[in-house]
């Protein structure tokens, strides 16, 4: 295999990578259930109930530019209204509320949420800018790059070859 073979092998492995690297993070991430549930409770009939905290720990993390911003890990059990009882976890930034209200999805309450928490989102609008818009916008940072590392790949060796010519 001749050296300007192997350069444009290695520039397309190298571009086929990149975009591998996204979607590995995109489906072994919790990210795309979370926008699947997100979307579904922005979309589906939701029933309101009441709820406890089991289980709540606080943390810290540093977000912007050495920002603390606190945070909670949280487990909450719920009743249906038929009667059955549902326990999820969960986490958000900012204080927790007292008396929690879950909002679940009337055919399938394991999908649920606290209601009022900052980081749910209430309309499909929201859905889609918090968790569509985001990831395209990474996907089209992760295709550029791809992109220019084949597109290096073919253009050397289309300069490699026209030279020996």
């Amino acid at each position: 295999m001749k050296r300007r073979d192997f350069n444009l092998l290695k520039n397309i492995l190298i571009g086929i990578a990149i975009l591998a690297v996204y979607f590995i993070w995109l489906f072994n991430s919790n990210a795309y259930s979370e926008a699947r549930e997100s979307y579904l409770m922005v979309t589906k009939e939701k029933i309101t109930v009441s709820g406890n905290f089991l289980d709540t720990e606080k943390f810290e993390m540093d977000r912007d530019a050495g920002e603390i911003a606190d945070g909670y890990g949280y487990k909450y059990s719920f009743v249906t209204k038929d009667g059955r009882t549902i326990e999820s976890t969960g986490w958000n930034y900012g204080e927790l509320p007292t008396n929690i209200e879950i909002e679940y999805i009337s055919d399938s309450p394991n999908i649920n949420r606290i209601k009022g928490v900052l980081s749910n989102e209430e309309s499909f609008t929201d859905w889609l800018k918090n968790k569509v818009v985001f990831k395209l916008f990474g996907f089209s940072i992760f295709v550029f790059f791809s992109y220019h590392c084949i597109k290096s790949g073919i253009d050397e060796y289309k300069k490699s070859k026209s030279k020996s010519c």
